[in-house]
Protein backbone atom coordinates (compact mmCIF):
# COMPACT_ATOMS: atom_id res chain seq x y z
CA UNK A 1 0.00 0.00 0.00
CA UNK A 2 1.17 3.67 -0.63
CA UNK A 3 2.21 6.65 1.18
CA UNK A 4 -1.03 8.15 -0.79
CA UNK A 5 -3.49 5.30 -0.66
CA UNK A 6 -2.48 4.89 3.31
CA UNK A 7 -3.40 8.77 4.31
CA UNK A 8 -6.83 8.18 2.11
CA UNK A 9 -7.74 5.57 4.14
CA UNK A 10 -6.83 7.09 7.26
CA UNK A 11 -8.83 10.27 6.26
CA UNK A 12 -11.87 8.59 5.15
CA UNK A 13 -12.04 6.25 8.07
CA UNK A 14 -11.50 9.82 10.56
CA UNK A 15 -14.54 11.61 8.72
CA UNK A 16 -16.61 8.49 9.29
CA UNK A 17 -15.20 8.63 12.91
CA UNK A 18 -15.91 12.51 13.58
CA UNK A 19 -18.83 12.81 11.54
CA UNK A 20 -21.39 11.68 14.10
CA UNK A 21 -19.73 13.79 16.76
CA UNK A 22 -19.80 16.34 14.69
CA UNK A 23 -23.29 16.10 13.59
CA UNK A 24 -24.29 16.27 17.46
CA UNK A 25 -22.72 19.03 18.38
CA UNK A 26 -23.72 21.40 15.38
CA UNK A 27 -24.94 24.60 16.91
CA UNK A 28 -28.30 25.75 14.93
CA UNK A 29 -30.99 28.46 14.64
CA UNK A 30 -34.33 28.67 13.69
CA UNK A 31 -35.75 32.00 12.79
CA UNK A 32 -39.85 33.00 11.92
CA UNK A 33 -40.51 36.20 9.71
CA UNK A 34 -43.91 37.04 10.47
CA UNK A 35 -44.09 39.44 7.24
CA UNK A 36 -42.62 40.62 3.94
CA UNK A 37 -41.95 39.00 0.99
CA UNK A 38 -40.16 36.16 2.91
CA UNK A 39 -42.46 35.42 5.46
CA UNK A 40 -41.89 31.87 6.82
CA UNK A 41 -39.78 29.43 9.59
CA UNK A 42 -36.10 28.72 8.34
CA UNK A 43 -33.92 26.90 10.01
CA UNK A 44 -29.92 27.10 9.38
CA UNK A 45 -26.58 25.11 10.60
CA UNK A 46 -24.34 27.32 11.99
CA UNK A 47 -21.03 28.06 10.12
CA UNK A 48 -19.96 29.10 13.39
CA UNK A 49 -21.45 29.63 17.21
CA UNK A 50 -18.70 30.60 19.09
CA UNK A 51 -19.51 31.04 23.20
CA UNK A 52 -17.55 34.17 25.50
CA UNK A 53 -17.25 34.15 29.18
CA UNK A 54 -15.74 37.60 29.44
CA UNK A 55 -16.33 39.16 25.87
CA UNK A 56 -18.11 41.04 23.33
CA UNK A 57 -20.53 39.53 22.16
CA UNK A 58 -21.24 36.90 24.69
CA UNK A 59 -22.56 34.25 21.87
CA UNK A 60 -21.83 35.16 18.03
CA UNK A 61 -23.45 32.93 15.32
CA UNK A 62 -23.29 32.99 11.70
CA UNK A 63 -24.86 30.68 9.11
CA UNK A 64 -24.62 30.47 5.32
CA UNK A 65 -26.06 28.74 2.82
CA UNK A 66 -24.35 27.23 -0.54
CA UNK A 67 -26.79 28.20 -2.65
CA UNK A 68 -27.50 29.96 -5.55
CA UNK A 69 -29.59 33.23 -5.89
CA UNK A 70 -32.48 31.22 -7.04
CA UNK A 71 -32.27 29.10 -3.43
CA UNK A 72 -35.35 29.85 -1.80
CA UNK A 73 -33.86 30.27 1.68
CA UNK A 74 -31.85 32.42 3.37
CA UNK A 75 -28.52 33.70 1.77
CA UNK A 76 -26.95 33.63 5.62
CA UNK A 77 -28.22 34.47 9.26
CA UNK A 78 -26.01 36.40 11.53
CA UNK A 79 -26.68 36.70 15.50
CA UNK A 80 -25.49 37.90 18.51
CA UNK A 81 -25.77 39.31 22.19
CA UNK A 82 -25.02 42.22 23.95
CA UNK A 83 -24.65 40.38 27.36
CA UNK A 84 -25.57 37.09 29.12
CA UNK A 85 -27.94 39.41 31.05
CA UNK A 86 -30.23 40.03 27.59
CA UNK A 87 -29.16 43.36 26.80
CA UNK A 88 -30.08 43.39 23.55
CA UNK A 89 -29.50 41.26 20.40
CA UNK A 90 -29.06 41.85 16.86
CA UNK A 91 -30.01 39.35 14.03
CA UNK A 92 -29.58 39.84 10.56
CA UNK A 93 -31.65 37.43 8.02
CA UNK A 94 -29.79 37.89 4.51
CA UNK A 95 -31.74 36.87 0.98
CA UNK A 96 -30.52 36.76 -2.35
CA UNK A 97 -33.10 38.49 -4.29
CA UNK A 98 -31.90 38.63 -7.83
CA UNK A 99 -28.12 38.04 -9.43
CA UNK A 100 -25.92 40.72 -7.22
CA UNK A 101 -29.16 41.69 -4.76
CA UNK A 102 -30.26 40.99 -1.48
CA UNK A 103 -32.88 41.65 0.10
CA UNK A 104 -32.14 41.75 4.63
CA UNK A 105 -34.14 41.87 7.93
CA UNK A 106 -32.13 43.34 10.96
CA UNK A 107 -33.10 44.42 14.27
CA UNK A 108 -30.32 45.63 16.84
CA UNK A 109 -31.37 46.30 19.85
CA UNK A 110 -28.19 46.42 21.86
CA UNK A 111 -27.62 49.44 23.80
CA UNK A 112 -24.54 51.86 22.93
CA UNK A 113 -23.12 51.64 25.89
CA UNK A 114 -22.68 48.13 26.06
CA UNK A 115 -20.80 47.87 22.73
CA UNK A 116 -17.10 48.04 22.99
CA UNK A 117 -15.33 51.49 21.98
CA UNK A 118 -15.81 52.22 18.68
CA UNK A 119 -17.75 49.47 17.69
CA UNK A 120 -20.93 50.76 18.34
CA UNK A 121 -24.18 49.81 15.90
CA UNK A 122 -27.05 52.32 15.67
CA UNK A 123 -30.37 50.48 16.93
CA UNK A 124 -33.12 49.54 15.10
CA UNK A 125 -35.88 47.96 15.26
CA UNK A 126 -37.32 46.71 18.92
CA UNK A 127 -37.31 43.35 20.93
CA UNK A 128 -35.93 41.11 23.56
CA UNK A 129 -33.93 38.39 24.34
CA UNK A 130 -33.44 35.69 27.09
CA UNK A 131 -30.62 33.58 27.31
CA UNK A 132 -30.20 30.53 28.96
CA UNK A 133 -27.13 28.33 30.16
CA UNK A 134 -27.63 24.55 29.10
CA UNK A 135 -26.19 20.98 29.35
CA UNK A 136 -24.59 21.59 25.72
CA UNK A 137 -23.88 25.12 25.73
CA UNK A 138 -25.98 28.02 25.67
CA UNK A 139 -29.66 28.78 24.03
CA UNK A 140 -31.04 32.93 23.00
CA UNK A 141 -34.68 33.28 22.24
CA UNK A 142 -35.30 36.43 20.40
CA UNK A 143 -38.49 38.58 19.70
CA UNK A 144 -38.91 41.61 17.89
CA UNK A 145 -39.76 43.37 15.22
CA UNK A 146 -37.54 45.21 11.70
CA UNK A 147 -37.59 48.92 11.79
CA UNK A 148 -40.30 48.38 8.63
CA UNK A 149 -42.46 46.46 11.19
CA UNK A 150 -41.96 43.13 10.10
CA UNK A 151 -41.78 40.81 13.27
CA UNK A 152 -38.83 38.57 13.83
CA UNK A 153 -38.99 35.69 16.55
CA UNK A 154 -36.24 32.61 16.97
CA UNK A 155 -33.95 30.57 18.90
CA UNK A 156 -30.41 30.14 18.57
CA UNK A 157 -29.00 26.55 20.23
CA UNK A 158 -25.04 27.36 20.24
CA UNK A 159 -23.12 24.48 21.60
CA UNK A 160 -19.36 24.45 22.85
CA UNK A 161 -17.29 22.92 20.85
CA UNK A 162 -16.20 18.99 21.70
CA UNK A 163 -12.59 19.14 22.62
Amino acid sequence: MTIRTRTATFVALLALAIAPRLDAQSSKITVTIGGGAHAGTYEMTALYCELHADQFPPIDFEANSAGTSETKGPASISFFTGSERGDGFGVSVRFHVKRGERYRYEIFTVPRNVYPRGRELTPTGSGTVTVKQTATGKTASFRGQTQDGVRMEGVVDCRRRAS
